[in-house]
């Protein structure tokens, strides 16, 4: 499952930066810091489904990826109001908006 997150970090300032190494651990820092603080409720909410924890596998910056859920976590994970979308990978199962 992919959780597409409704808060994104503002990178626009790169656009300025000429330095290419420079622009790219703008980036790359912006990008982290704020995955960090926007995704730290989403990790320590309560993901079980059918009696068994959910793997996360990776938080992204954008992004969340899961294994093991089913439709009525995927249905709690799309009424928050910090998740975009929720797309259930290996189906049609798409929640967000």
């Amino acid at each position: 499952m992919v959780i597409l997150l409704a808060d994104q970090a503002d990178v626009s300032a790169a656009y300025d930066i000429k330095d290419e190494d420079e622009r790219g651990w703008f980036v790359y820092n912006t990008l982290t810091t704020h995955a960090a603080v926007t995704q730290a409720d989403l990790q320590s909410f309560s993901l079980t489904g059918r009696g068994r924890e959910v793997s996360m596998i990776v938080f992204g910056w954008r992004t969340c990826w899961l294994r093991a859920v089913d439709a009525s976590l995927v249905d709690r994970l799309a009424e928050r109001s910090d998740v975009a979308r929720v797309i259930q990978t290996g189906d049609a199962l798409d929640r967000g908006t």
